[in-house]
């Protein structure tokens, strides 16, 4: 059972109020349309990818990482129906270092688009392709180049994405918080004032 204890804390996020993607809709709604969206978006975006572009070992990486990622979700939202803290708790932390390695990421992608080695390497790949023998070594270093610049351009703008949706979310589980917290205050305010009436009763009755 949640003690009192464990939920006098003090706000770690702002106060966001319902997501702007979704502000038609009322709290609980936006909430829950949002979340769903993301869901969608984290397990079908790299499945796509890897249809579009084929199998890789960082495709299937980016995956795993992703479905993990959607499982908090779903795991945060479940906590959300039924009230359990640990379900909402955790996803601060392990949605957090989903943003964080997709950080990590875009400016991995981002140097190598300046990494001769990378490029050489892509280079050699890109000339195993028939179709591109027309192309110049000076046009298929420009496109490996601009390529990973745009791969890294994107996935930070996901990022940027993926941290508003983040906040907004965690805002909304420590509302819920305050809110369970002034229950309890409200059932141990009423559990002494029980208990004094009963002394007094009881007191009373032995005069």
């Amino acid at each position: 059972m949640t003690s009192l204890k464990n939920l006098k804390r003090k706000r770690i996020f702002p106060k966001f109020g319902k997501c702007c993607c979704c502000f038609c809709l009322t709290n609980d709604s936006s909430f829950n349309m949002c979340n769903l969206l993301m869901v969608i978006w984290l397990i079908g975006s790299p499945i796509l990818n890897m249809i579009l572009e084929g199998y890789s070992l960082f495709g299937l990486l980016v995956l795993l990482v992703s479905i993990l990622a959607a499982i908090s979700v779903i795991v945060m939202m479940i906590g959300v129906n039924k009230v359990k803290l640990s379900y909402m708790r955790q996803f601060k932390f392990s949605y957090l270092i989903y943003l964080l390695l997709m950080l990590a990421a875009s400016i991995y992608i981002g140097i190598q688009a300046y990494n001769e080695s990378y490029i050489n390497d892509a280079f050699k790949e890109f000339r195993k392709d028939s179709s591109n023998e027309k192309k110049t070594d000076d046009e298929v270093r420009r496109a490996i180049k601009f390529s990973a610049l745009m791969m890294a351009i994107f996935i930070f703008a996901f990022f940027l994405v993926s941290a508003y949706y983040f906040l907004c979310t965690c805002s909304f589980i420590e509302d819920i918080e305050e809110c369970i917290g002034e229950e309890y205050k409200v059932r141990d305010f009423e559990k002494a004032h029980n208990s004094n009436n009963a002394l007094n009763i009881a007191y009373n009755s032995n005069k």
